[in-house]
């Protein structure tokens, strides 16, 4: 079994978390995701990459080739219908504290979903959906027996 290396304690020093706050800080300044704000993404992206993180490398470069090809929104109305705060700022938050389980699935559904509409498959991003149907399969074994 492969280790999971995003819990690394070096991927919440603040070396890594100024520049999730810098990228949070332009978002909220320009009020959108703008072409400047893909050099931070890209010089956060060069991070992850000597702290050997494929999983956040992918990931930060899906997100701002996604914006990119949406006319720099990144909008996704699964995490937008739960949270009071937009997508981008939902995802910059997951990046905070990658080593906790529940983000890690996150990005990792994230990247998936971002992967297959950037190759332009029709996909639903459902984060959790997984879960959910492994909750609703254990509930209906439990009813039976």
């Amino acid at each position: 079994m492969r280790r999971n290396n995003m819990d690394d304690p070096r991927l919440r020093e603040a070396a890594i978390q100024k520049p999730i706050e810098a990228i949070r800080q332009m978002y909220l300044d320009q009020n959108g995701f703008s072409e400047p704000m893909v050099d931070k993404m890209k010089a956060l992206r060069q991070m992850y990459i000597e702290l050997e993180q494929p999983t956040l490398v992918k990931s930060v470069r899906l997100v701002y080739e996604y914006a990119e090809s949406k006319d720099w929104t990144f909008s996704l109305a699964a995490w937008e219908e739960e949270n009071d705060i937009s997508s981008l700022e939902y995802y910059l938050d997951l990046l905070t504290n990658p080593g906790n389980k529940y983000n890690r699935e996150e990005i990792r559904e994230l990247n998936d979903y971002l992967k297959a509409t950037l190759k332009g498959e029709e996909v639903e991003f459902r984060p959790g959906a997984d879960d959910e149907e492994e909750e609703e399969a254990t509930e209906e074994n439990t009813e039976e027996a």
